[in-house]
């Protein structure tokens, strides 16, 4: 248990959320929406941390402007299949549209066009997507993981420095900010997670009752972002049995008595990666900034 007359006053919104009957997702993630308040951080970790993830969030939604308001303009004109089958001139590079620019401006080719074509063929079957809005979606979300993930492993770094959190392979030869950086760099992000958050009990409190399942999330994520840097998001024995080991897959029997295997940390989604397969990174993505923004504000708070 914790003493909330303990907990500080921006921190006492979860005392009602913790019991509350609605998924961690379900409370967070449409004000995860939101851009973070860098102006009343209490650390100098979470001001860069929430400045890094509005630079991301103004992108994503740049992008997600785009798409839609092209979708608009398209429909408005007629064509209704924007999204679907994009024309090709979107995915050139952009100096050859720049009519502006007698020098790089050119016209689509033959060969140009077949080419870019081929690519998108290759990446949509790969990805088992239906249309260009899906494929071009799952690119951004890789994009966007990838750099929460670093973003967060930042803040990890600098707040071990910045709070004066011990770690256990401290260097005496070695500057704060190298011992830290090396104590990230060698572990899962889950693991690196839970030690920062166990240096005050009542923040791991609150990470566990708001969700228990948060620890396979972010060691899920840890593995889906090397998939995805390693082998192109296609599914590999290494990481199932990794998954296994730490325990985000899995087991229990259905009503006819057969063991079956499942992952509890995706609302609405427990299916096991299958090898050799694509495992999309979208849904993950928008529950890793829930998650991460969450925990990061908790640790800004907790004083």
């Amino acid at each position: 248990m914790i003493n909330w007359d303990d907990i500080p006053v921006d921190l006492k919104k979860y005392k009602d959320k913790i019991n509350s009957k609605h998924s961690f997702f379900m409370q967070f993630h449409m004000q995860n929406l939101q851009w973070l308040d860098s102006m009343s951080a209490q650390t100098n970790s979470y001001q860069q941390y929430a400045n890094g993830m509005n630079e991301i969030q103004m992108l994503i939604n740049t992008f997600e402007n785009f798409v839609q308001l092209e979708d608009i303009r398209f429909e408005h004109n007629g064509i209704g299949d924007f999204i679907i089958d994009m024309p090709l001139v979107y995915f050139r590079f952009p100096y050859k549209n720049n009519i502006r620019s007698p020098w790089d401006y050119c016209e689509l080719s033959e060969e140009e066009a077949s080419r870019i074509s081929n690519i998108k063929s290759i990446l949509k079957e790969k990805q088992r997507s239906r249309n260009d809005e899906t494929f071009l979606r799952e690119g951004l979300s890789k994009l966007e993981l990838f750099s929460m993930f670093s973003l967060l492993e930042g803040f990890l770094q600098n707040y071990i420095v910045e709070r004066k959190i011990d770690i256990p392979t401290k260097n005496s030869k070695y500057s704060d900010e190298l011992n830290a950086n090396n104590f990230i760099q060698h572990r899962s992000l889950a693991d690196s997670l839970k030690y920062v958050l166990s240096h005050d009990k009542r923040t791991l409190f609150l990470a566990d009752k708001l969700n228990p399942d948060w620890w396979d999330l972010f060691y899920f994520a840890y593995e889906l972002r090397n998939l995805h840097t390693h082998n192109g998001g296609i599914v590999t024995n290494y990481m199932i049995e990794n998954l296994k080991r730490k325990g985000v897959i899995k087991k229990n029997i259905n009503s006819k008595g057969v063991e079956y295997e499942y992952i509890a940390c995706i609302p609405g989604d427990e299916r096991v990666p299958v090898v050799g397969k694509y495992w999309s990174i979208t849904l993950i993505t928008a529950l890793f900034r829930s998650y991460s923004n969450e925990f990061t504000f908790i640790l800004d708070r907790i004083i």
